[in-house]
């Protein structure tokens, strides 16, 4: 199997490589301070000291996701470029995937389009340069589709070679995050159409357990516990079962209980949000169903990987308590953009009639303007950069010598910003810490961020020292940093307020102040 057919697709393949790399660089996301600050401090631990094993954290069991971060930054020193690099390479690793898919299933010109239709995927784009699992995970699922798929067609020299690391893919994907085992459900449905001789399911599984015995040596150099992962996960289930959901935070994690509410929160997600998916999803589904309608078998694996895993996600694995273990946010649909662009390429490609194909044409030609308009403002306005705040809280703050106060999120963002030097005198206030009195305080400035604050109150009800609400006369204002979302946050706490309503003071707080979420830098004089 040749991976190029010729000059013109080389030429086509390199361009859109260097134009799908270029617009990920220009719309560089960087740090986002939600659950990529856990990755890059456990990136940082272990470069400074090694594996650090947190109870009843399950990030810190993300090995393929932070320990790359961690080489980035014993090899490029600690910031946000290092921090990117790992999901931009698994980003332009996924380009590269879709063609070679493209490639063994249908040909190169529906390969190409793919690769096309990949390289500008809005949410794709957006999330090239975040520390989050999908892209990490995504590129290994996909690799283990590959390889087994490849093993079918005999195209991996040595028969048995693409079971090994079909398995030994499926393992890598679930050390970046276990919601990847979801794939399991997509192998067991190939094994029961496709695998005709059952036995060499073995090699795959071997393949699995090799990867997960490496992770298991691992843990015991570390911890001394070769079973650490069991262990913790047995510990995380049993906390789960014990804690109660509240009404907020279950908003919070973006999904309603009960079956019947999944059915409408991803399919909502898919359709009302070109700012993030274009018209990808709009275009799918009367491109599914054409391919449904004739038939097209070579598609049915796609079909397959497509389906299997969005069920996985949209209904999560529920019990017979009210918890979701799979809470819904957007980016977790970014596992299913491989076979989506694929489908779609193909089914493009495979229409013929004149009428036919001028309507698929115009849906192609609507998706990328659409896509191109969502880049447009993203590169106008920025990307999601919800520390734009923090970062210009840290450049105002080079090279102060004297104490500064900050609550406990703030605080660790800066840190990193600060390449987790010490020449920042941070001290940690807030709920989280056990600062929750700044009355006493001089000579030291105090950093209120109400971008973070407001969220923390609303979501978690938990409240802040008084003088961060009202600050004292004395204190002396140095400089406050507008967020450019402010009006996003507000349409947020907006939507929170109708949906969790005036639960507690804290939230009543919050909500009237809700048009402002600046950043504000304080200076405390000498007490008189």
């Amino acid at each position: 199997m040749r991976t190029i057919f010729s000059r013109k697709e080389t030429a086509y393949f390199f361009a859109i490589l260097l134009i799908g790399l270029i617009l990920r660089v220009a719309l560089f996301a960087g740090l986002q301070g939600s659950d990529d600050l856990q990755y890059i401090e456990g990136a940082h631990q272990f470069l400074a000291g090694g594996f650090a094993a947190v109870p009843d954290d399950l990030t810190k069991t993300r090995l393929l996701l932070y320990l790359p971060v961690s080489l980035c930054f014993a090899l490029f020193g600690v910031n946000e470029i290092s921090a990117a690099l790992y999901p931009l390479a698994c980003s332009i690793g996924l380009m590269v995937l879709v063609y070679r898919l493209g490639i063994l299933l249908f040909g190169p010109k529906p390969a190409l389009m793919a690769m096309a239709l990949y390289a500008l995927f809005p949410i794709e784009v957006i999330h090239a340069t975040m520390l989050y699992p999908e892209l990490p995970m995504g590129l290994f699922m996909g690799l283990a589709v590959y390889f087994y798929l490849a093993y079918l067609k005999d195209e991996v020299q040595g028969r048995t070679t693409g079971l090994w690391l079909a398995g030994a893919f499926v393992a890598c994907a679930y050390l970046v995050k276990i919601t990847a085992l979801l794939l399991l459900g997509v192998f067991f449905v190939y094994f029961l159409i496709y695998q005709q001789r059952r036995l060499r399911i073995g090699y795959m599984i071997l393949g699995f357990v090799l990867v997960l015995l490496a992770e298991a040596l691992f843990y015991l150099s570390q911890t001394g516990d070769f079973f650490f992962q069991y262990h913790l996960l047995q510990s995380i289930a049993q906390r789960a079962n014990e804690t109660i959901v509240t009404s907020a935070q279950t908003i919070y994690q973006g999904r309603f209980t009960g079956w019947y509410r999944a059915l409408v929160y991803y399919p909502g997600v898919m359709l009302a949000t070109p700012f993030t998916f274009s018209l990808y999803y709009h275009c799918a589904i009367p491109a599914i169903a054409y391919l449904l309608w004739s038939r097209k078998r070579e598609t049915y694996p796609l079909l397959i990987w497509l389906v299997i895993l969005f069920l996985g996600l949209n209904f999560g694995i529920q019990g017979f308590n009210p918890i979701v273990f799979i809470p819904a946010a957007p980016r977790y649909l970014m596992v299913l953009s491989a076979p989506l662009v694929l489908l779609l390429s193909y089914a493009f490609n495979q229409i013929t009639t004149t009428p036919w194909k001028v309507a698929a044409t115009a849906m192609i030609i609507a998706l990328l303007l659409v896509s191109g308009w969502a880049l447009k403002l993203q590169f106008e306005h920025g990307v999601p950069q919800t520390c734009s705040n923090v970062r210009a809280l840290y450049h105002r703050l080079q090279g102060e010598t004297q104490p500064i106060y900050v609550d406990a999120r703030t605080g660790r963002e800066l840190s990193f910003l600060n390449g987790y030097k010490d020449t920042l005198q941070l001290r940690m206030y807030g709920p989280e810490t056990s600062l929750t009195d700044l009355s006493s305080i001089s000579k030291a400035y105090v950093i209120i961020n109400r971008q973070w604050i407001n969220r923390v109150e609303l979501w978690f009800a938990l409240e802040f020292p008084v003088e961060v609400s009202t600050p004292p006369a004395h204190w002396e204002l140095i400089q406050s940093f507008e967020n450019p979302f402010r009006e996003l946050n507000v349409g947020i706490i907006a939507a929170l307020k109708s949906l969790v309503g005036m639960q507690s003071n804290a939230a009543a707080q919050t909500l009237a102040r809700e048009q402002d979420s600046n950043a504000y830098i304080y200076y405390v004089p000498a007490m008189p």
